[in-house]
């Protein structure tokens, strides 16, 4: 799995990396991350929600409310 931001650099660079993979025969899926967010940002709000009490997981969820 390779993971780029959600902002357009991270979307060019998904494209070429998906399309230069693909000319190697390796088969791809991409995903598109919203704009300004990263996976980090992903994997904390995935968290967040299952109620981990790490700090940037409290920082979400006091975010959302």
């Amino acid at each position: 799995m390779v993971t780029l931001d959600g902002d357009e650099a991270g979307r060019i660079h998904r494209a070429k990396l998906a399309e230069y993979l693909e000319g190697k025969g390796v088969k791809t899926r991409t995903y598109e991350l919203p704009e300004g967010f990263d996976i980090a940002d992903r994997l904390v709000e995935k968290y967040a929600k299952a109620g981990c009490g790490c700090r940037q997981c409290q920082q979400m969820r006091s975010r959302a409310a």
